[in-house]
């Protein structure tokens, strides 16, 4: 096979580049971020009350905070003076993030280029300034980032020591901004306790840190504010209630206009045991105990509820390009295992990935909001588990080439 001249390779690849970066400056400015919405509007305000030393809101008197990491990011922003920079900052971080990931899996820009303008074509005007979803897309691509990176130096074991203490990192990041991965990493810790004699300590060190990092915060939390506020948020209750509740149907789409259409003795039932009337730890056990004693009296109706959102994130979801995607992480993960099934590094490399993608998938749909920004989470795990599952399969062709001793042209 004739060699290409390295020169007309770098000039091709400075050319993409170049390419990727006005493509970047287009969807920067194409996007249009919805200036408030009244979860915002309480990002925003428990953002300057962490400024002025307490982590609260003061929109209402409801109590509703989420955990401490997004608002502490826009506390940030804010006290430098530059939160009109927040959106944007977050925005393009995550869009080079994604560039970068592309870039590391498939070996050229060419094909990241094309899934770059894919991807943040589909979400381009579904954020909100100051909203949850542009650091939930940053710590997401992060964590993916490092996974990859870790996997890419699974050979390296000085490499691997650092990229494992970045992933703790990465979940720490990604718990205290949205704390779905909090239950799982609980899980696995469990695991560990009873497994660890046959781990190798380098992989359970940065575990150990990520659990006292987690620790710290825990302990912090209930020393100056008596309560978990600051790891779990406050209204989580809320959300569950809502998903698991007798008064409406489980089986559509979400909103709490869904309430007002219930008799007025029923609405006050509802919103008797919602209202914050002796503090937010307590309407939280009032609401957990209702949802306990909603699904054992009404297991089929809850059950069915659950099975319809989880079915409107899998199978029936409502964009074409999210169910293209759901259709391919299905078949590559099936074709995964039947390829590397006598391969147990890979094996175990893809059964993470995936069921990493699938626990998301099934958290989420826990909750009652189905719509399309609440598909932008599982979405980014699934188009990066696919990556992932390409980047195996890559490696598979190479090692194929090197034991066969054949030539290719390679764009890094």
């Amino acid at each position: 096979m004739i060699e290409l001249n390295r020169n007309i390779i770098k000039k091709i690849q400075f050319l993409l580049l170049c390419i990727s970066f006005i493509v970047l400056y287009f969807v920067i400015k194409d996007t249009s971020f919805v200036s408030f919405s009244p979860d915002s509007k309480i990002y925003f305000n428990s953002a300057m009350n962490i400024n002025r030393g307490w982590y609260c809101e003061t929109v209402n008197t409801e109590e509703i905070l989420p955990s401490v990491g997004h608002p502490f990011l826009i506390s940030l922003f804010l006290r430098l003076g530059i939160e009109e920079c927040f959106p944007y900052f977050f925005y393009t971080t995550s869009l080079i993030l994604f560039l970068v990931t592309c870039k590391i899996v498939l070996r050229s820009i060419l094909i990241p280029l094309l899934c770059f303008i894919l991807f943040f074509t589909f979400y381009k005007f579904q954020f909100i300034k100051f909203g949850v979803e542009l650091t939930m897309l940053f710590s997401s691509l992060l964590f993916w980032l490092n996974l990859l990176l870790l996997y890419k130096n699974r050979h390296n074991e000085k490499k691997m020591k650092f990229f494992l203490f970045g992933l703790a990192f990465t979940i720490f990041l990604f718990i205290m901004i949205r704390p779905l991965l909090l239950p799982l990493v609980v899980f696995i810790a469990l695991v560990l306790l009873f497994f660890y004699k046959r781990i190798k300590m380098y992989f359970i060190y940065p575990y150990i840190v990520l659990l006292i990092f987690l620790l710290s915060v825990f302990v912090f939390s209930k020393i100056k504010y008596q309560d978990t506020r600051l790891l779990t948020g406050t209204y989580g209750a809320i959300t569950l209630y809502s998903a698991f509740n007798e008064y409406i149907n489980l089986e559509e789409i979400y909103s709490p206009e869904n309430f007002k259409v219930l008799k007025k003795d029923e609405y006050e039932k509802v919103f008797g045991v919602i209202k914050n009337y002796n503090g937010w730890e307590n309407r939280n056990k009032r609401l957990k105990s209702k949802v306990f004693t909603f699904i054992l009296n009404h297991p089929k109706k809850a059950i069915r509820g659950y099975l319809w959102r989880l079915s409107m994130y899998t199978w029936k979801g409502k964009m074409m390009v999210y169910k293209v995607m759901f259709w391919i992480y299905l078949f590559l993960f099936f074709i995964s295992i039947i390829r590397f099934r006598v391969n147990k590094e890979k094996f175990y490399w893809i059964f993470i990935c995936f069921f990493i993608t699938l626990y998301i998938i099934c958290l989420q749909a826990v909750f009652p909001f189905v719509g399309y920004r609440y598909y932008l989470m599982p979405f980014v795990f699934i188009v990066l588990s696919i990556l992932s599952a390409i980047q195996i399969f890559i490696d598979e062709f190479l090692e194929y080439c090197s034991n066969k001793k054949v030539n290719f042209i390679d764009f890094n």
